[in-house]
């Protein structure tokens, strides 16, 4: 799914929620090589990224999210 994605962004096309979601799962979830994942945030960063790209990757980053919940002593 990755690379569906960076060759989108290559070619200056926004991503849908789906795949910018599918995308950052694969990242997440350690589906993606280092050279992947810097070629989509390259590719993302130069066609400049939608606020429904940012969401949808917000998004998979808050389910992702590890709660930390750290034993406060006094």
């Amino acid at each position: 799914m990755i690379n569906d994605a960076i060759e989108r962004l290559k070619r200056g096309k926004d991503l849908t929620s789906g795949l910018m979601r599918a995308a950052m799962s694969e990242i997440m979830t350690g589906g993606a090589s280092f050279d992947e994942i810097a070629s989509f945030l390259i590719a993302l960063k130069d066609k400049t990224e939608t606020p429904d790209e940012i969401s949808a990757a917000a998004s998979v980053l808050r389910e992702e999210a590890i709660t930390i919940r750290p034993q406060v002593t006094r």
